[in-house]
């Protein structure tokens, strides 16, 4: 038996919605990357197979750029992010909690059922939960694909990025 292991293939990561609150902070953005254990999970979901991702690209690629960098398992700086845009953001424009309790309120959405989707989930939740009260919302595949097309989500796992020539992507770029 012999395991040949390609990871040039698409990327599982999260897409954030930049367009509505709270998320159109940047602030906001930051900390859930910086409340998120990108090694924990490597180590945890790619079993140590693999490289980590830091974008869309491998070292192989032309298109590579060694200047773009994840930042991540820093769960106190992402909590003074939290602390200062809940300070000033309580309530959105409309009236909408943006915050409870010192934690901004968001949605993380995958397709499913899947027990792997849901294990990550889980996993997600550990590392945001001391800065974020994350509500979970499983949808079958249709459902999934065409909230994050009309942009009704905070943030999904997405699968994408499998194309060798970036323009084939372009129609979800």
């Amino acid at each position: 038996l012999t395991t040949s292991i390609d990871d040039n293939g698409e990327e599982y990561f999260l897409m954030i919605n930049t367009a509505k609150a709270p998320f159109d902070d940047v602030r906001v953005r930051k900390a859930l990357a910086l409340a998120t254990d990108r090694q924990g999970y490597y180590d945890l979901f790619n079993t140590g197979e693999g490289r980590m991702a830091d974008q869309m690209f491998t070292p192989d690629s032309p298109y590579f750029n060694a200047d773009v960098k994840q930042e991540g398992n820093d769960p106190e700086a992402a909590a003074a992010l939290v602390a200062e845009y809940c300070g000033e953001n309580p309530v959105d424009d409309a009236g909408v909690a943006q915050c409870t309790d010192g934690k901004v309120n968001m949605e993380y959405q995958w397709s499913g059922p899947s027990v792997i989707a849901t294990r990550i989930a889980d996993f997600y939740n550990e590392n945001w939960k001391a800065s974020f009260n994350v509500t979970f919302d499983e949808q079958n595949q249709q459902m999934h694909i065409q909230e994050a097309a009309l942009g009704v989500y905070n943030v999904v796992g997405w699968r994408q990025f499998g194309a060798e020539n970036p323009g084939d992507d372009r129609v979800w770029l």
